[in-house]
């Protein structure tokens, strides 16, 4: 709805003061009353949103740090920064020798303790060895086989693997390099799935019982400043956060088009509630009495008070109900000089 907000009579404001109320005639003895000038338009039923506004950091819904979990010089690097993986897909591999003349070794003792456990077993049927004695074979294969596992994990770890399909988004680590098992200040590779994002936001108490899983979220970035990007709320936390009244909620991107890359920052607007035809007023046309608030219509060439009720508000613009419909005329200017029942009339525009 457009309201017209520029209009001749308003322009003197001593006029304003003097207008609506009876004036006396000395000579006649006749009152007349004046009109007051105002500014009106018409009543159109609108599409409206309520709506939480806030900001987020976009993240990856899958996100990892890669570490070796083996010692070792790395001798093959298989991916840049940047680059596109998909599961079990190799990144890098440490020298090898000593993890597989290892696992050659266990192998063997394995499959030795095996044969041995089998002659055991024959051994123990035809009372050639004590039972104690078949324990024993039995304890050897296990030692072999726990070596074995242990030895063969080892070896094939000597190759990094990716752990999902994603891209990888650090890589500090060369050719040369000596690695080890555990955390490390810069990690070999950060592995991140950038087709489902997401952008935690953070709400208000006072709000967060309006946030529904499924809403609609609108999210634009500084970066991209003429789109929009769309997501939906996917969790909404279930305490508040350590020092805050303030629950996390956590929006869903989709990012099949990879313009949006992790740590932007996104100017949030959570759709709570939507009105496909509504009567959407702008907040400064409505008055309060007593926690009444009502506004002026144009009836004939008088104005008349409509007390209406506020059912959502977003910045300065209202929903409400009441005795209205489309096509009332509205008091755009000069209500806050009328009463029920006095005199307007409508002023004309400046061209």
């Amino acid at each position: 709805m457009k309201f017209k907000y520029s209009f001749l009579a308003l322009i003197i404001l001593g006029l304003m003061m003097v207008c609506g109320k009876p004036q006396k005639d000395t000579a006649n003895n006749i009152i007349e009353e004046i009109p007051i000038p105002v500014s009106v338009d018409t009543l159109r039923l609108s599409s409206f949103q309520d709506s939480y506004r806030s900001i987020g950091r976009v993240g990856s819904e899958q996100q990892v740090i890669l570490l070796f979990e083996v010692a070792g010089k790395v001798v093959r690097l298989f991916v840049e920064e940047g680059d596109f993986v998909k599961e079990g897909q190799a990144l890098a591999e440490i020298a090898s020798d000593q993890y597989n003349a290892q696992f050659i070794q266990a192998k063997s003792t394995y499959e030795k303790a095996k044969k041995d456990l089998k002659s055991s077993e024959e051994l123990l049927k035809s009372n050639t060895i004590s039972s104690d004695q078949f324990d024993q074979a039995i304890l050897g294969h296990d030692r072999a086989y726990a070596a074995y596992i242990q030895v063969k994990t080892a070896f094939e770890n000597t190759t990094l693997r990716a752990p999902f399909n994603g891209r990888i988004i650090q890589r500090n680590l060369n050719k040369g390099d000596f690695v080890s098992p555990g955390l490390a200040v810069n990690p070999p590779f950060v592995l991140a799935d950038m087709e489902q994002l997401n952008v935690i936001v953070p709400v208000p108490e006072s709000v967060v019982g309006k946030i529904k899983v499924g809403q609609v979220v609108n999210l634009k970035f500084k970066t991209f400043p003429d789109k929009v990007f769309n997501g939906t709320v996917h969790k909404i936390g279930l305490a508040t956060k350590t020092f805050s009244n303030n629950f996390d909620v956590k929006v869903r991107i989709q990012n099949s088009t990879h313009e949006l890359k992790l740590g932007l920052i996104a100017d949030v607007e959570i759709v709570t509630k939507q009105y496909k035809e509504a009567i959407v007023l702008p907040l400064r046309l409505i008055h309060d009495e007593n926690g009444q608030k009502y506004i002026y219509v144009k009836s004939g060439n008088r104005s008349r008070r409509i007390d209406i009720h506020i059912l959502s508000m977003s910045g300065t613009k209202v929903v409400v109900s009441g005795d209205l419909s489309s096509g009332d005329i509205l008091i755009t200017h000069g209500h806050s000089h009328v009463k029920d029942g006095s005199l307007i009339s409508v002023a004309k525009l400046i061209p």
